[in-house]
């Protein structure tokens, strides 16, 4: 139920939205559903997080290949880059990813007996990604259009 502030709180005390962020998650969830307010900052912030670091992009990129250990990311970002990642920088940004919910630690596959931390793309860093394809997407487009411009000028 709304307060008179326009303030509406679920059943756990630390989830506090505005009127209109209740009607949007309510028509998504169920009161009795538990959202985290650290997820949902996140979700909110995406814009915030552009432009993403070319590096974390990668990173990115190659986790929406499959759930995978630093070391193994480090050696398909190598192949697949012009230049040569070192891991000191590498596990910096993987924890700043991290941090920013954007991947996630899952358990290490058998075998391995627990010594590689394993990673996933969470859902927010997929859209962010998305988002963030779609940004150079349209930054590609605009130079394309100045340089046919600038070619006609010439």
């Amino acid at each position: 139920m709304p307060d008179p502030c326009g303030l509406v709180q679920l059943r756990r005390p630390d989830l506090i939205f505005t009127f209109r962020e209740y009607r949007l998650w309510k028509s998504i969830f169920t009161e009795c559903d538990y959202l985290e307010t650290t997820s949902l900052t996140a979700m909110k912030s995406t814009e915030e997080h552009l432009p993403l670091k070319p590096r974390i992009f990668e990173i990115l990129l190659a986790l929406l290949r499959g759930d995978d250990h630093g070391y193994a990311i480090i050696q398909e970002l190598n192949r697949s880059s012009r230049t040569r990642i070192l891991p000191g920088s590498f596990y910096r940004d993987l924890e700043s990813i991290e941090a920013a919910e954007m991947i996630e630690e899952v358990d290490s596959p058998p075998g391995t007996a627990g010594r590689k931390r394993c990673f996933r793309i969470t859902s927010f860093g997929r859209t962010v990604v998305r988002a963030e394809a779609r940004r150079m997407e349209q930054l590609a487009q605009v130079g394309t259009e100045l340089l046919q411009q600038s070619r006609g000028e010439s």
